[in-house]
């Protein structure tokens, strides 16, 4: 009777004590998160923002002519960076870049590649080396609509191995090419364009979501490195542009207005979501099973059609 006892009161003290740290926990986790969203977002919407400038004269953009590519590349124009727009399309390039000068009295220079080509990152190096880079955006990425929810043996090959190219290598490639640079001059930062994808197990896609998750740990592996760059891993989930196919809502932010908040995190936090919406609506998919995440895509991507 008395061993019985015993045991219930230790087992009594063992719930107390796992209480006690699932309720740390949390306390430390809301505490974090509460402090982030007042560092990363109001005080820079504030006025208390990292001056870009300092990093370097120029900043260059993977994937320029659209979307959140397009909008960094404007932002960082505005303040005040001579910007490089890298896409495949040099119509939309050359509008784009008359359209930064005209606006914002900076420098632009064009370079016209299309990512899915893995041998022509020599010439792209020539064009850059002269240059003081201080920020590289490594926003270019593909997701082809045809691969969605198909099975892997489905899907067509070429296009995931252009996947590849475009979503892995431009970022290893880009990110090599500029990280010598940025140590000899002792300032600059990296800025990888991720995807919120890489939290889930998803049938949308059996190739991007792989990739993006690469690069995750990539970046992640960079920022052990003691080095004077730093880099920053962004991670949106569903902003409105040409490869989401979403339109814009409250919880889908224009790629516009998701850059003006991505760009106050420069500096600040080292993995960021973006936007204050986005962060929100991370916390709330850590809680929530992966079987009803995967109902809602579907539900999203068969809505749309």
């Amino acid at each position: 009777m008395v061993a019985e006892f015993m045991h219930i009161i230790g087992f009594q003290k063992f719930l107390v004590w796992f209480g006690l740290v699932t309720l740390l926990y949390y306390l430390y986790h809301t505490v974090y998160f509460t402090w982030m969203i007042l560092y990363c977002y109001l005080l820079p919407a504030l006025g208390f923002c990292k001056d870009l400038k300092k990093y370097g004269k120029w900043a260059v953009v993977t994937g320029a002519t659209d979307g959140i590519g397009k909008h960094y590349a404007i932002q960082l124009a505005k303040a005040g960076l001579n910007v490089v727009l890298i896409s495949r399309t040099e119509s939309k390039l050359n509008v784009l870049a008359q359209e930064i000068r005209n606006l914002y009295g900076v420098l632009t220079k064009v370079i016209v590649y299309d990512f899915r080509n893995p041998n022509g990152y020599n010439a792209v190096k020539e064009e850059l080396s002269p240059m003081d880079i201080g920020i590289l955006i490594n926003n270019v990425g593909i997701n082809y609509e045809s691969s969605l929810f198909l099975s892997y043996h489905e899907c067509d090959l070429n296009k995931n191995i252009d996947a590849l190219y475009a979503n892995v290598f431009s970022d290893v490639h880009m990110t090599h090419m500029v990280l010598k640079g940025m140590n000899e001059r002792g300032r600059g930062i990296i800025v990888h364009i991720s995807s919120a994808s890489i939290y889930i197990e998803s049938p949308e896609s059996s190739f991007y979501i792989p990739t993006k998750s690469f690069m995750t740990k990539f970046v992640k592996n960079l920022q052990l490195n003691a080095s004077c760059v730093e880099q920053q891993l962004v991670v949106p989930l569903y902003v409105s542009t040409n490869l989401s196919q979403k339109k814009p809502s409250f919880f889908v932010p224009t790629s516009e207005n998701y850059v003006k908040q991505s760009l106050r995190t420069i500096g600040l936090a080292k993995v960021t979501h973006g936007c204050l919406v986005h962060e929100f609506q991370a916390i709330f998919m850590m809680f929530v099973p992966q079987c009803y995440i995967t109902y809602i895509i579907k539900k999203s991507h068969y809505k749309q059609e």
